[in-house]
């Protein structure tokens, strides 16, 4: 399990996130029967204290004008919880045509009882453009949740009314995330959002199938054998350094500048993807090592 950078948590602001906002979208995730309680246990814990330090941010930069869909400032925390809730559960029905935009519509009908206006309903089920803030709002929201469950990008938070999409990419010099750069606007919130991630170029396009590769000619003492790859020959053969990132998109990135190669910090999220591909008997016998699997 990877260290984590000690960040200043929810718990010293006075939004910090109720436990049960938390544990409910935590169950969510994991479901019941998973047979991996143990193993997922400290990944889990650590995927949910950075929802929390990400919430925290997140509500922190929210106007008054949130009040119109979460009611008062300190359920906010844990509505977002909700909210990541909902999401999760919907995407676990859609297909690769959905959009953003689609689940806006599905969080306006889940979220009736939290006061959001009818009129915005109505209006986004008729798919009329608005430039209503609150509606904005949600979508701005959606696209937070999508970068939090997805671990491509990390979202930046913008609620002045701005219909740009911004993310944040991680700055090598600093190792914090800087440079928010717009990536999408109003219009490709509509776009099955596989399209939308190409678009951003955190997904890879599909090309027409190329020709074997073939490496190039030299000296193969140049090369090293990938059995031979890990931090140690990286550090003292190759005068690498490992620069953590929280986004999946940047994993494996190299600065050949700097000599620096991003490693996403929460192996644990890759763990959990390879289990609900498979059930729990099959990932046992691809993953864990022989001492486990004979207890």
């Amino acid at each position: 399990m990877v260290v984590f950078q000690q960040t200043p948590g929810p718990s010293a602001n006075p939004t910090s996130v109720p436990p049960s906002g938390r544990d409910g979208f935590i169950a969510a995730i994991q479901g019941t029967n998973s047979g991996l309680e143990q193993l997922m246990r400290d990944g889990l814990h650590a995927y949910s204290s950075y929802l929390d330090h990400q919430i925290w941010k997140c509500v922190s930069k929210a106007g008054p004008e949130w009040s119109a869909v979460f009611g008062p400032r300190n359920q906010w925390a844990a509505k977002i919880f909700s909210v990541l809730t909902i999401v999760t559960k919907y995407l676990s029905t859609s297909d690769s045509q959905t959009s953003l935009s689609d689940i806006v519509r599905h969080l306006l009908v889940e979220t009736q009882s939290w006061g959001v206006k009818n009129r915005l309903q109505v209006r986004q089920a008729h798919d009329s453009d608005s430039d209503d803030m609150t509606l904005l709002l949600e979508h701005h929201l959606v696209f937070a949740c999508l970068g939090w469950l997805s671990m491509l990008y990390t979202p930046f938070h913008d609620f002045s009314g701005s219909s740009d999409f911004r993310i944040l990419r991680t700055d090598s010099m600093s190792s914090h995330l800087t440079n928010n750069a717009a990536v999408l606007n109003a219009s490709d919130m509509h776009r099955p959002m596989g399209t939308m991630l190409r678009k951003m170029g955190l997904l890879p396009i599909m090309c027409p199938a190329m020709p074997p590769f073939r490496a190039p000619g030299g000296d193969s003492a140049t090369f090293m054998k990938l059995s031979t790859v890990c931090y140690s020959s990286l550090r003292q053969i190759g005068e690498v350094s490992i620069l953590w990132v929280n986004n999946l998109s940047e994993h494996c990135q190299f600065d050949a500048k700097r000599q620096e190669l991003k490693i996403f910090r929460f192996p644990a999220y890759c763990l959990y993807l390879k289990r609900m591909e498979s059930d729990v008997k099959d990932f046992n016998s691809s993953y864990l090592p022989p001492a486990i699997k004979e207890l």
